[in-house]
């Protein structure tokens, strides 16, 4: 993390509605932030907050999806789990979006296929 903020989109697809995806935005020195957006950017609705004071170190971040169940991790601690109850986007791709003024860079990007055994969820 340079500057700003950056939105990792995933399960993301877009038409001509807008955007469907769930993302989490990250910035620099404030919370992890658990969205989801389905058609117009005035539909984004805020999911899960959690405190995170990020520094301009390198960080490892995870996104484990299975089923309608998500599970965020920042320097393998799980920080989010949620689950989309509530019109789930259940498939689409993952995808990188830097916010005006920001630079982030971003190394060794994996997608694995998880079972529901690899989910947490209370």
């Amino acid at each position: 993390m340079i500057k700003g903020g950056l939105h990792v989109n995933f399960r993301h697809t877009s038409d001509e509605e807008g955007w469907n995806r769930h993302f989490v935005s990250l910035w620099q020195g404030t919370n992890i932030h658990l969205q989801k957006q389905l058609g117009p950017p005035e539909s984004i609705q805020s999911l899960k907050n959690v405190s995170f004071t990020f520094d301009k170190n390198w960080h490892t971040f995870e996104i484990r999806g299975y089923d309608n169940i998500l599970n965020v991790y920042i320097d393998n601690k799980l920080l989010i789990k949620y689950k989309d109850t509530n019109d789930p986007i259940l498939s689409g791709a993952v995808t990188f979006e830097t916010l005006d003024d920001s630079e982030f860079l971003v190394d060794d990007v994996e997608i694995k296929v998880i079972t529901e055994k690899d989910i947490i969820y209370p």
